[in-house]
């Protein structure tokens, strides 16, 4: 995979969280974009990436600072295949994320999309309560993972 660090705006962007929102939507109910805002990518600390596959898009990703040593995950998602591009991409988070400073990544996702609980779990991610404006919802579920 090529990763590409651009704005979310971009049209290969685009397609791909359209993909990710559809998705969501029929998974869960929710098309996840409330808590995503595509304007602090230009921020510090902050990041978005669209991976490639044979020129492509097959992927993107972003990390969004919560503090000094912890930046969130958002938007993850990967084009349905078998060749390991959800774990090439969170490494490759998680190596940005090192490169800036953070000790931590925290992510949340439903507790009704168990492809993506299973995800996290098997890369290494453990479950931690809720934080921030997830706080209180059951329907949602919160990761931790130390750097």
């Amino acid at each position: 995979m090529r990763f590409s660090e651009q704005s979310p705006a971009t049209p290969d962007a685009q397609l791909l969280l359209g993909e990710l929102s559809a998705i969501l939507t029929s998974v869960t109910g929710n098309n996840g974009q409330r808590h995503f805002l595509p304007n602090t990518m230009s921020e510090p600390g902050s990041y978005f990436v669209v991976a490639y596959r044979h020129q492509l898009p097959a992927a993107c990703g972003s990390l969004q600072r919560r503090d000094a040593d912890t930046a969130e995950l958002k938007r993850i998602y990967t084009r349905p295949n078998k060749t390991g591009d959800g774990s090439q991409l969170l490494q490759h988070l998680e190596g940005v994320a090192r490169q800036n400073g953070y000790l931590r990544l925290v992510c949340e996702t439903r507790t009704i999309n168990t492809a993506a609980v299973a995800f996290y779990l098997k890369n290494h991610y453990h479950r931690i309560e809720n934080y921030g404006p997830y706080q209180g919802r059951s329907e949602a579920i919160c990761f931790e993972k130390m750097l």
